[in-house]
């Protein structure tokens, strides 16, 4: 025999696997998505590091390559004889020329080989004669054009009387390999400033130049510097009045801080009174012996996003999923409930409970296929309800719950009960149907309860009367005592129900008998078969005319009494219902 297969409840079973369903799909996209994320919320910090940086970059040059392309331009025009620089009228004009077409130059030098220089500024334009002590800086100068640097960037410096940082162009005006002069044009670092103000307020972040590490080119809200010495150098970081711009170096912290991306672009973390900000750098050569330094500083707020947004992220992912996890849990116990119910219905329908099977819930839902299955189960227990009629109910369930072809024939010892209605033919005689029907409708409902209440079982209807028995299919080893508590109560409700119609008439027999399935395969009756059902039915018939006026009167055999466990009359019922002992005759 196969060992039975251990069974889950669809109850626990369908919410654990629309759960596992959703966890499991949705997994996999919040880790990919957390993948993903950090690599865009980092790309996303860093593109708007470099657009600023790129734009940074490209304001310098858009300031300062047409500097240095005037300079060529003046070089090859003096090396070619079309200006000379010598001729002051000539000079004149060509310096007001060279301002007109640079309009970020705010002056123009002419240095000579003695280390002198005659100057113009845009403004008035008027040739200034600089003394030789304010010049420290053109016999070097002339001695690098002399060496061969003819065309140079020279370091930046701080001028007390713009309050600015100066960058300056020196270009050596050769004719025939002969040094006759120099140019110096100097552009302030205002553009500069000005730019990085902007694109700083544009992109939420601070951008500014540096020459070298620490010296100030150029930044946001750029003021003149108040210094105590008159030193010409840049001025430092940390004499800015942007805090985020002078701490670019103070409070640095840790690097394993920076997101990965951020790091391998060259960010780093600095402390801003209390507030975080990575600095991204970029080194620009060509403008001077040290590379200016391009710096944008982002807020940490907005770095912040890049760190923590795919956690967060990834954090509501799960939070939705779980919910979506319980979710599912609620919507498959529903279901698994939708179900239980059905299971109940068939149950119902089993047990021949046919109120049970009926659902007016479930015949009301808005479920389609879930109100389909209500109607279908209030039809179907409609239809068992109007067979049951014909079918004993007790009879149908004792035989669903037997094992299987426990309803075949056999031989069984049992009681069996005929009732009959004494004068019934005379009683109808010349009677509306309608009220024979009614007198025999109120009999029958007064037996059947009294009959199945003591474990009998109704086999058939006799027109006016019935034939019940004991002991099958069931096997009772008091089915005789059973008959006769059946025929007693019986006895005693039948005349309050008869009225002034036709008496009763009980007989009961005991004995065996062929009990079981009888018929053909589309039609059979549960029944019983031979000569104790006879014997049962003569008993009755023997009982004709037995204390006339008695309304119910009981008939048993001594079989009945034996396997009741008494003789005689000691076992029959007390008066006032007359009983006997009746041994018919074959």
């Amino acid at each position: 025999m196969t060992k039975p297969k251990a069974t889950i409840r669809l109850s626990t079973l369908l919410p654990l696997v629309l759960a596992a369903l959703i966890v499991g799909g949705a997994t996999p996209t919040i880790l990919v998505g957390y993948a993903v994320s950090s690599s865009v919320t980092e790309k996303l910090v860093l593109q708007r590091a470099e657009t600023v940086m790129d734009g940074l970059e490209a304001e310098v040059q858009r300031l300062l390559d047409p500097v240095e392309a005037k300079m060529d331009q003046a070089q090859r025009l003096v090396a070619e004889g079309m200006v000379d620089p010598t001729d002051e009228a000539m000079l004149r004009t060509f310096v007001h020329g060279l301002l007109a077409g640079t309009p970020q130059v705010f002056g123009i030098g002419w240095i000579r080989l003695d280390g002198s220089m005659l100057r113009w500024e845009r403004d008035s334009l008027l040739e200034i004669e600089e003394p030789l002590d304010n010049l420290p800086f053109t016999p070097q100068a002339v001695a690098d054009a002399r060496a061969g640097r003819v065309s140079v960037w020279a370091p930046p410096f701080y001028s007390f009387a713009l309050g600015d940082v100066i960058l300056n162009h020196r270009a050596a005006m050769l004719r025939d390999g002969t040094l006759l002069g120099l140019f110096g044009v100097g552009v302030t670092g205002a553009g500069i400033s000005r730019y990085a103000e902007d694109v700083s307020a544009r992109y939420g972040v601070t951008a500014f130049v540096m020459a070298g590490r620490d010296r100030l080119v150029a930044y946001p809200g750029r003021v003149a510097l108040e210094r105590a010495d008159e030193s010409t150098a840049l001025p430092l970081v940390s004499d800015s009045t942007d805090p985020v711009v002078a701490a670019i170096w103070d409070a640095r912290l840790p690097q394993d801080d920076v997101p990965e991306g951020l790091a391998a672009a060259g960010g780093h973390l600095s402390e801003v009174a209390g507030d975080v900000h990575v600095y991204f750098t970029r080194r620009m050569p060509g403008y001077g012996p040290a590379p200016l330094t391009l710096v944008v500083a982002v807020p940490a707020a907005d770095t912040a996003y890049a760190r923590n947004s795919p956690a967060i992220a990834a954090s509501i992912g799960l939070l939705l999923t779980s919910l979506a996890a319980v979710g599912a849990w609620v919507l498959g116990r529903h279901l698994a409930r939708r179900v239980g119910r059905l299971d109940d219905v068939l149950g119902s329908l089993a047990a021949l409970d046919f109120e049970g099977a009926r659902q007016p819930d479930m015949e009301r839902s808005r479920l389609s296929e879930w109100r389909s299955i209500g109607q279908r189960a209030a039809g179907t227990a409609a239809t068992l309800e109007k067979l049951a009629t014909y079918v004993p109910r007790v009879l149908t369930r004792r035989l669903l719950d037997l094992p299987e072809r426990a309803a075949a024939p056999e031989e069984r010892d049992v009681t069996v009960m005929f009732l009959d209605l004494e004068g019934f033919t005379r009683f109808a005689g010349g009677r509306p149907a309608a009220e024979v029907a009614h007198h025999l409708s109120g009999l029958f409902e007064a037996a059947g309860p009294l009959i199945e209440a003591e474990g009998g079982v109704i086999d058939k209807y006799t027109g006016d009367g019935l034939m019940a028995f004991w002991g099958a299919p069931e096997a009772q080893p008091d089915h005789a005592e059973r008959a006769l508590r059946a025929a007693r109560r019986l006895a005693e409700r039948l005349p309050g129900v008869l009225g002034d119609g036709p008496r009763a008439r009980i007989g009961l027999h005991s004995g065996p008998a062929l009990v079981g399935d009888i018929g053909f395969a589309g039609r059979v009756d549960y029944t019983l078969t031979g000569e104790t059902v006879n014997v049962a039915q003569r008993v009755e018939a023997a009982l004709r005319g037995v204390a006339p006026e008695a309304r119910a009167v009981i008939g048993a055999s001594a079989a009945t009494l034996s396997r009741a466990g008494g003789s005689g009359g000691t076992r029959l019922p007390a008066a006032p219902v007359p009983a006997y002992v009746v041994e018919p005759s074959p």
